[in-house]
């Protein structure tokens, strides 16, 4: 994926509490994150952006000179960010 899908998990519009503070917590700690939305296993733009270097497939196409084009940057929020707005006490 090259843009976070309109449902990611790392939008910061994203519905509160949605997925709850572990399971939110578990994926940011992932070396890398398939999208929710494609039976294809293309990585998650959102999770890419957010992480960067501590996503694996990212360092993986930077390691291979491969482009990347990610696009919705502005769009996504810090891990903090994340974890309390995935919060469903908050």
């Amino acid at each position: 994926m090259k843009r976070p899908c309109s449902n990611c998990p790392f939008r910061k519009y994203t519905l509160k509490g949605w997925l709850g503070k572990s399971r939110i917590e578990e994926i940011i700690k992932a070396e890398s994150f398939t999208c929710h939305k494609t039976n294809k296993k293309m990585q998650c733009a959102g999770h890419m952006i957010m992480m960067k270097e501590d996503n694996e497939f990212y360092r993986l196409m930077k390691a291979m000179n491969l482009s990347i084009e990610l696009k919705g940057e502005d769009e996504i929020m810090t891990p903090e960010q994340t974890i309390k707005r995935h919060d469903r006490r908050r």
